[in-house]
């Protein structure tokens, strides 16, 4: 077999209008119980890991906040890595100023500062905002645009780092990744691994993958195939 590991998206990829379909839990279980890895890279946050217990999958690492956090099968942290604290209260003070972002995050005792998030009224606005974001922080900051979202992460970090950690984890070679993902911030770690992209995914992924697949069971069923 020579992809050993499963690192794919969540929303829009296995996770569809609040829920995922039984084919896929049943490809990823058959894929664990073949002796694959199977993990979820996303842009959400670190309580992640609990939305996949709740829907009754098991995983073997998470990659959240957009791989700038590797956990493992327990949800327990490996690798973290956060904006500076000056950083985070800089792009609070930008989005506070910034027309139609809502739900940015505020900088307070809470803030984990692995990841900050806006949210746009447009994808076309987050965009643009993202471009602007990466202009004016980008000596400390990779924006990525996700959706309507936009997720702020350490400079260096990405999904395609993430996955890499994982693959050091696992001791595991580049080329063991089978990768997926659907939007705006899964380009870099599709074309990184020369990977999937969901046929329902944005044009630019799209564009950016080696392959299609039309779920993560359609995926797993051609590495099966290989």
């Amino acid at each position: 077999m020579r992809y050993r590991l499963i690192a794919s998206d969540f929303d829009g990829t296995v996770y569809h209008h609040g829920e995922m379909k039984e084919t896929d839990k049943l490809a990823i279980a058959r894929w664990r119980k073949e002796g694959g890895l199977f993990g979820i890279v996303t842009g959400r946050g670190i309580t992640f890991p609990q939305i996949m217990r709740d829907l009754g999958v098991d995983c073997d690492f998470f990659l959240c906040c957009n791989g700038a956090v590797l956990m493992d099968a327990q949800g327990a942290i490996l690798r973290e890595q956060k904006l500076d604290p000056a950083v985070f209260a800089a792009l609070s003070a930008f989005f506070r100023d910034t027309p139609g972002a809502i739900n940015y995050t505020q900088t307070d005792e809470n803030a984990t500062l692995h990841q900050y998030n806006a949210l746009m009224p447009t994808n076309g606005e987050a965009s643009a905002v993202t471009a602007q974001v990466n202009m004016r922080f980008g000596e400390h900051v990779n924006a990525l645009a996700n959706g309507r979202n936009i997720n702020v992460i350490r400079i260096g970090e990405s999904k395609a780092h993430g996955v890499q950690t994982a693959l050091d984890h696992f001791h595991l070679a580049p080329d063991a990744a089978a990768v997926v993902g659907d939007e705006l911030n899964d380009i870099h770690m599709i074309r990184h691994f020369n990977g999937w992209a969901m046929s329902t995914g944005r044009p630019e992924a799209i564009a950016a993958a080696t392959h299609l697949c039309d779920s993560v069971a359609d995926l797993i069923g051609q590495l099966e195939g290989m």
